[in-house]
């Protein structure tokens, strides 16, 4: 029996890649003190990452769907990793003819089955994550 990320590899089922809610709207309104543990609903990272900035202990991220943990999970490693330009070239925002390749150096720290997850993707290289199912 596949995994839940497997599963959701064999049907393309990320849904959405990114967040639009605006992150400084968001760090205002629930005023997270440095030092305090701040959970968060994952929804692909980007608001849940954007909480980093107001200097928490600890930032826990949440999801039901392990297509969206996947997806926080790959950005995480990819802010580690790459340059600024760089992310933004694997995310789509910046165009890039080494997507694929940036995906790669990524990969190196997710599971098989996200592995698996992300190579099925035959659109990386135009699209970039942010821009898968969308």
């Amino acid at each position: 029996m596949p995994s839940d990320i497997a599963a959701a590899a064999e049907t393309g089922a990320l849904i959405t890649a990114q967040c639009w809610e605006d992150a400084d709207t968001l760090l205002a309104a629930i005023e997270i003190q440095p030092g305090e543990t701040v959970v968060s609903v994952g929804s692909g990272g980007d608001n849940t990452l954007a909480l980093l900035l107001a200097d928490p202990a600890r930032v826990i991220g949440v999801d039901p769907d392990p297509a969206q943990v996947a997806c926080c999970q790959l950005k995480t490693i990819a802010y580690r990793k790459l340059g600024y330009g760089e992310y933004l070239e694997l995310t789509g925002s910046r165009t890039s003819i080494r997507r694929r390749n940036l995906l790669e150096e990524c990969l190196a720290g997710v599971t098989s089955d996200q592995v698996t997850f992300w190579r099925s993707f035959k659109d990386i290289d135009t699209r970039g994550i942010s821009g898968l199912g969308c």
